[in-house]
C-alpha cells in the first residue's frame, strides 16, 4: 500500500512538471569550447567534498559577486543591471557586438528556461542566443531567481574545459537575458550519432566522462546530464552544456507551481532524486551519465519503451536496470562484459556505492571499438599467444646469460650463482 502511495506521489509530482520537461527536451541546439584532466571503479562517489579549484581561484570574487546581487536585486530590476553586475565581475558584455539584422526572428528551438536564437556577432562568427525568462512577478522567490541566475551563468563563465561549451558572452536581447556562446552545426549527441552511425562512440564517451570529471573536480554538478545537454562541435569531440538549468528550473517551479521537489528527466535521473529524498548529486550525475553513454551506444533515449509514468515505477519501486543491448554488447565480448559491468554499477541504487566520475572514466579509456567487437576466444588467444612469445623469450634470455657467464670465466653475471 505504501509502495502505491509513493508511485502516486512521484506521478503526481511528474505530471506537474511534463510541460517544462517536454520543452526541455526539445532544446537541443545552441552553443562550443576549451584542454583535459584524469584515475578507479570501485570509489564511493561520496559527497564530502574538497575545496574546488574554482573555489580556490576565485573566492573572493564569488562573496563580492553574492554582495552585490543582493543589493542589485530588487523589485525593479533590469536585465542591464544584471549584464553590468556580471561584466564587472568577468563575463564578456556582448550586447552592442551582436548583429541584430543576422538574428532568427523567432526561436529555432524552445526550452523550459528561456527561448534558443541563432545570430552572427559583428565580426561575424555564428552564435547561439540563450534566453532566460525573467519576466515573473517581483517577489522574494522571483528575485531570487534572478540571483540564482546570475551566480550561475557567473559559474559557467569561469570553466575552461575542451569539453565543456564555452560561455562567450552575455547580452540583453529583445529585453531578455542572454547566455552567448558559439554555433555548432552539428548539434547535439543523439542527432550526431544518427547522423554518423559510423562514428567512434568510444571516443564520444571519454570526451564526456573527461568534462563531467572536470566539473566535478571544480564542485560544480551538471543536474541534468544527457544526449540533448551534450554538443557535438565540428572536430567532433563531446561538450557538455546546461549544466545549472536544473536548479535555475527548480528554482522557476517553485513560484510558478506549488511542487518544489526538483526538476528531473526521468529516462536520466536517479531513483532518489525521482522520489524527492536528495537534490541533484554528484552521485546523481554518475547515475546520469552511465544512461548517457548507454544512449550513445545505443543511439536512441533510455528506457525507449517505456513512458515517463511507467519507467518511474520501474525504476523507483521495482529498482530496475536498463536490460543489456546484446547487439552493442555482446554476450561473448569481453569489453562488452567490462563495458557493461561499469554502466550497471553506475546505476546502483544506493548512490553511495556509484563510482565517481574519474572511475568510469578510467575504464572507458581502456575500450575502442576494436576491443569492443573481440570475443572472449580471441582475448584468450591473443594472451595465450603473448604469454608464450614473452616464455620463448625469457628462455632465451637465461640461456644467453648463461652462455655470457660461462665466457667470463664460468659465473653468470646476469644474476645470482
Amino acid at each position: 500500500m505504501n509502495s502505491l502511495i509513493d508511485i502516486h506521489r512521484i506521478v503526481d509530482t511528474v505530471c506537474m512538471r511534463r510541460d517544462a520537461l517536454a520543452d526541455l527536451a526539445r532544446d537541443t541546439d545552441a552553443p562550443t569550447p576549451s584542454p583535459l584532466s584524469e584515475s578507479t571503479i570501485d570509489e564511493d562517489s561520496s559527497n564530502i567534498i574538497k575545496p574546488s579549484m574554482a573555489e580556490n581561484h576565485d573566492q573572493l570574487s564569488e562573496s563580492t559577486i553574492d554582495e552585490d546581487l543582493n543589493e542589485i536585486v530588487e523589485p525593479s530590476i533590469l536585465c542591464t543591471d544584471i549584464v553590468k553586475l556580471l561584466a564587472n565581475h568577468g563575463c564578456t558584455d556582448l550586447t552592442a557586438s551582436l548583429d541584430d539584422s543576422t538574428c532568427s526572428r523567432y526561436p529555432i528551438a524552445n526550452g523550459g528556461l528561456g527561448d534558443v536564437f541563432s545570430g552572427r556577432l559583428r565580426d561575424g562568427s555564428l552564435v547561439a542566443i540563450k534566453t532566460i525568462r525573467t519576466d515573473y512577478d517581483h517577489r522574494h522567490s522571483a528575485r531570487a531567481y534572478v540571483k540564482q541566475a546570475a551566480k550561475e551563468i557567473h559559474t559557467w563563465s569561469k570553466c575552461k574545459h575542451h569539453n565543456v561549451v564555452a560561455l562567450i558572452g552575455l547580452a540583453v536581447f529583445r529585453d531578455c537575458l542572454a547566455m552567448i556562446s558559439y554555433w555548432e552545426e552539428n548539434g547535439s549527441l543523439l542527432k550526431y550519432v544518427l547522423n554518423n552511425p559510423s562514428v567512434d562512440r568510444c571516443r564520444l564517451c571519454i570526451s564526456i566522462c573527461a568534462g563531467l570529471a572536470y566539473l566535478h573536480d571544480n564542485n560544480i554538478i551538471h543536474g541534468d546530464l544527457k544526449g540533448a545537454n551534450v554538443l557535438i562541435a565540428r572536430d567532433g569531440t563531446a561538450m557538455l552544456m546546461d549544466f545549472g538549468n536544473a536548479t535555475l528550473l527548480n528554482a522557476t517551479l517553485q513560484f510558478t507551481q506549488t511542487s518544489t521537489t526538483p526538476r528531473m528527466t526521468p529516462r536520466w535521473t536517479a531513483p532518489e532524486i525521482l522520489e524527492g529524498k536528495t537534490a541533484h548529486t554528484k552521485a546523481g550525475d554518475v547515475y546520469s551519465l552511465g544512461m548517457t553513454i548507454l544512449e550513445t551506444f545505443t543511439s536512441e533515449v533510455p528506457f525507449a519503451d517505456k513512458s515517463d509514468i511507467s519507467l518511474i515505477y520501474h525504476v523507483v519501486i521495482g529498482r530496475n536496470k536498463p536490460k543489456r543491448p546484446e547487439n552493442v554488447f555482446p554476450p561473448t565480448s569481453l569489453d562488452g562484459d567490462n563495458l557493461w559491468s561499469t554502466l550497471t554499477k553506475c546505476w546502483t541504487y544506493d548512490p553511495k556505492l556509484r563510482p565517481v566520475v574519474k572511475g568510469v572514466w578510467d575504464k572507458m579509456k581502456l575500450i575502442t571499438p576494436n576491443t569492443l567487437k573481440l570475443i572472449r576466444s580471441e582475448v584468450n588467444s591473443e594472451v595465450n599467444s603473448e604469454a608464450k612469445d614473452n616464455a620463448n623469450y625469457n628462455a632465451k634470455g637465461e640461456a644467453k646469460g648463461e652462455n655470457e657467464g660461462k665466457l667470463m670465466g664460468g659465473k653468470n653475471q646476469w644474476g645470482p650463482s
